[in-house]
């Protein structure tokens, strides 16, 4: 993926006790796979935490949906892992 000329924009922020929830849009060009995609607004959330050094960036989402082919591939490569963590797990109960 590469990310090309971007804008952020329509920021709201929550304070609740020593931390700030900002909520934004983002807007970039973007090519994935070789295809250049129409810039289209993508939804993003911060959260901030202020602490004794200052505040600290602990979250971030990007609430933008992601194409069905990426997201299969994902489920794969997660269920994989958590197979591979299970039998990790049971071989060491058996040590």
């Amino acid at each position: 993926m590469n990310l090309g000329d971007f804008t952020l924009s329509n920021f709201k922020s929550t304070v609740v006790g020593d931390n700030i929830v900002v909520t934004f849009t983002m807007t970039v060009a973007q090519t994935i796979d070789g295809k250049q995609l129409p810039p289209k607004p993508a939804y993003r959330l911060s959260v901030w935490k202020k602490g004794a050094g200052g505040w600290q960036w602990i979250r971030h989402a990007n609430l933008a949906s992601i194409p069905l082919k990426h997201f299969a591939v994902f489920l794969i490569c997660s269920s994989k892992k958590a197979r591979g963590e299970a039998r990790d797990k049971e071989s060491n109960l058996n040590v």
